[in-house]
């Protein structure tokens, strides 16, 4: 016993300095990943990204596999302040968490294939070794497979002609079997035919174009050459008012894919607007037409300060507030600052944002369709009544009685329609263009809210 407890002594010493020293240890080591971890950690130094609901789109593709849906998700380069991310920035997509393995850069857009549910999707911004938190999770609206979308119904136009004028076409495989827009089988497939209603006004029938990859309703445009008398109908007949014999009728067809191209020449108008006593069609004009100053912009100038003086003729339309053309032309000069650039639109939107054009500050520009039944469509609501949109005009062509003499893009408000076609503001004046005109120059269209 005498030799045995030193022994026990022993042990049990040993094992409480074991046990200290590996306290001890694991707590210094623990210490010491703490203390150098930090000098490796990397750093958020980027702010979130600008990002919202707005800009994940759901894309109407009938070629997106079974079960699946499109969308587009953009991005604008801007962080959450409006700012611009450095040149090299880019963001990574995540699809419910998950990294998508897509990419986006600024001011570009970028395709996913998903399942047809709802998906939360978010971006992360990486610059190097920098990178930011994750932007605000954003929904795709789309809910459920594209052939359950529905659309509102088309205007339902009364019927005006006499029975008896009815040519009764026969129309059987009129329609387009294949493409992207809505069109005919053949050049002659519309079978566009001309009948005489009374000693002032010209009944117009025509086959049904079709689009088997098309989206919406299938609007009608014809136009008689050479005085731009035009139709716009989702019917497959039209009045067509104050017109001769000798004239020559085109036809196109258009839905949201937008329309094919076609070799007939834009009619030349003279930018009046048209009165509107056609029963067959809807009108939209305001009652009384204000002036607008130029802001500068002078017609038939395209480019300069087009982007402000449209921003300022929709302040001024929408919101009731005149503006200021030096000031409107002062944040111009602001916008641009030295470069000899012109603005594009992700940059005027940008600085609209930040900065304020006029005496407002803009919160979103929603991307409209094209097609005349949305353009109307959105004209009539009151919360979307006036709306901006950007067209390409080539030169040679006569724009609302103006001779283009420079091809390029031109920013105009939208105030309203007649059955001949938009009725814009631009240069400080109330003009008339036609829905042919239309068809073939407009690029972009947005309504506009303001904060």
């Amino acid at each position: 016993m005498s030799r045995a407890t030193p022994v026990r002594n022993l042990i049990f010493a040993f094992i409480l300095l074991s046990s200290f020293e590996t306290e001890s240890v694991t707590s210094t080591a623990q210490a010491g990943v703490r203390h150098d971890a930090k000098p490796n950690q990397i750093k958020s130094y980027l702010p979130p990204p600008d990002f919202s609901s707005l800009q994940v789109k759901t894309i109407s593709n009938p070629r997106v596999p079974p079960g699946d849906v499109q969308l587009n998700i953009s991005w604008d380069g801007l962080d959450q302040n409006l700012n611009p991310y450095p040149f090299q920035a880019s963001a990574e997509i995540y699809i419910d968490s998950i990294p998508s393995g897509y990419r986006v850069s600024a001011r570009s857009s970028t395709n996913i294939y998903v399942p047809s549910v709802v998906h939360a999707v978010t971006l992360l911004i990486t610059n190097g070794n920098q990178s930011s938190p994750p932007s605000r999770t954003v929904h795709s609206a789309f809910t459920v497979p594209r052939i359950m979308k529905t659309h509102l119904p088309p205007p339902i136009a009364p019927e005006l002609f006499p029975t008896i004028t009815d040519p009764h076409l026969d129309c059987s495989g009129s329609g387009e079997v294949s493409g992207d827009h809505p069109g005919w089988s053949s050049a002659t497939a519309s079978q566009l035919t001309v009948v005489t209603v009374d000693p002032q006004n010209y009944g117009i029938y025509w086959c049904p174009a079709s689009a088997p990859f098309g989206d919406g309703f299938i609007s009608y445009t014809v136009t008689a050459t050479p005085d731009a008398i035009t139709c716009e109908t989702t019917n497959t007949y039209c009045l067509m008012p104050n017109t001769i014999d000798g004239k020559y009728f085109t036809i196109m067809a258009t839905d949201r894919t937008g329309s094919y191209d076609s070799n007939v020449s834009i009619v030349p108008n003279s930018g009046l607007i048209q009165s509107c006593t056609n029963a067959m069609n809807a009108c939209n004009i305001d009652a009384v037409f204000e002036n607008y100053p130029t802001f500068g912009n002078l017609a038939p100038e395209l480019l300069g300060d087009c982007t402000f003086a449209a921003v300022a003729d929709w302040e001024e339309a929408y919101l009731g507030l005149t503006q200021s053309p030096a000031q409107i032309e002062a944040e111009f000069s602001d916008a641009l600052g030295k470069t000899e650039k012109e603005l594009s639109n992700e940059e005027l939107f940008a600085y609209w944002k930040r900065s304020g054009t006029g005496d407002t500050f803009l919160q979103q520009a929603t991307s409209l369709s094209l097609d005349p039944f949305t353009v109307e469509s959105a004209l009539d609501t009151p919360i979307t009544r006036d709306l901006i949109a950007q067209l390409q005009l080539t030169a040679g062509d006569n724009f609302a009685g103006y001779q283009i003499a420079q091809s390029g893009y031109h920013w105009v408000v939208v105030d309203g329609y007649t059955p001949k076609g938009p009725i814009i503001i631009t240069w400080g004046q109330i003009l008339q263009m036609t829905w042919q005109q239309w068809n073939y120059d407009a690029q972009n269209l947005w309504s506009i809210t303001t904060k």
